[in-house]
């Protein structure tokens, strides 16, 4: 396996991720992901992404109401 994956590799990923994904910031979630990005989501679905961009135009289709809040 490839990479540091130590549970303090894993926490930095997180603080990257989560407030960038906050901000609306492409780049920082670039940071955090690897991309082409590869996720199983609930619905047992395996989505990619190949740049932050697409990720963020996924997000706000199905994640995001038109005012710009979280769906439940």
């Amino acid at each position: 396996m490839h990479g540091d994956m130590s549970e303090q590799a894993v926490k930095n990923t997180t603080e990257q991720y989560f407030p960038s994904l906050n901000r609306k910031d492409p780049q920082g979630v670039s940071v955090a992901c690897h991309f082409p990005h590869f996720r199983v989501m609930g619905n047992n679905t395996v989505y990619q992404w190949q740049t932050a961009g697409v990720l963020f135009d996924c997000f706000r289709t199905m994640f995001l109401t038109t005012d710009g809040t979280i769906r439940n």
